[in-house]
């Protein structure tokens, strides 16, 4: 690995875990156009922890209302929202592994995110009830959003800031919970695959080039988190369906 691979893998990582446009779908197009046949696993795995440090550090207000001051409802919410993407990783990982091999199917789920992006999108924009509370059934709806998500090129933050938007939560809601609900889905993988990961010789000669694409994801990330609030608030996810639409049928045709 390069210092250059390792710097533009943290800068799109970064970027694309928050923007809803498929962190993994990136990573896996990357890997493609230089030749990587195996990605390293606990690469991958740093890569995403970087990520998941610019979440804690954004949101650290946040969070620690919720878990400081016992607000029990997004702590509940948080939790059922996290059950069916669980589920989902242990039912459906051959499923998910196979669409990282068949690189024409990963256009397919940039599709699937650019048709529920732009759905989203009119969805925000033709709204016309007051924005409603936070609720476990609309914890849920999200929760099974992002389990679908597990797949690449289905964007994690875009699947579940539309399933908030749909549910009809208000725009400060809709993006605090899609990040958030990203700290136990984050870490939870990372901490599964790191079980799976013999040793860390893979760190041996490679800690600058590993440090650097940890600090890439990281600063980059909380750029991403601060885009896609913007963009929410403007009511602008049509782009990253056009974006995603774009990109599928570059994969497919190309």
């Amino acid at each position: 690995m390069t210092l250059f691979y390792a710097i533009l893998s943290g800068v799109v990582q970064g970027l694309t875990e928050f923007l809803p446009v498929s962190s993994s779908g990136h990573l896996a197009i990357l890997q493609h156009l230089f030749g990587i046949k195996e990605s390293e696993l606990f690469f991958d795995v740093c890569l995403h922890l970087g990520t998941l440090l610019a979440v804690l550090v954004y949101f650290r207000k946040d969070i620690i209302q919720i878990f400081a001051k016992k607000n029990f409802l997004w702590m509940v919410c948080i939790v059922v929202a996290t059950i069916p993407g669980v589920a989902a990783g242990v039912l459906f990982k051959h499923s998910i592994e196979n669409v990282f091999l068949d690189f024409k199917k990963l256009g397919w789920m940039y599709l699937i995110t650019g048709a529920v992006l732009i759905a989203a999108h009119f969805a925000q924009k033709t709204r016309a009830a007051a924005p409603r509370a936070m609720s476990v059934w609309k914890a849920v709806f999200v929760g099974v959003a992002q389990a679908l998500a597990l797949f690449p090129g289905i964007s994690r933050s875009g699947m579940t800031v539309s399933a908030g938007i749909f549910a009809g939560l208000k725009e400060e809601d809709v993006y605090k919970f899609s990040f958030i609900l990203s700290i136990p889905i984050i870490f939870g993988a990372a901490l599964f695959e790191m079980l799976h990961i013999e040793n860390f010789t893979a760190l041996k000669g490679n800690l600058l080039n590993y440090s650097a694409g940890v600090a890439a994801s990281f600063l980059v990330g909380l750029a991403g988190i601060a885009i896609l609030i913007k963009v929410l608030n403007s009511k602008r996810l049509v782009l990253f369906g056009i974006y995603c639409f774009c990109l599928a049928l570059a994969i497919i045709l190309l």
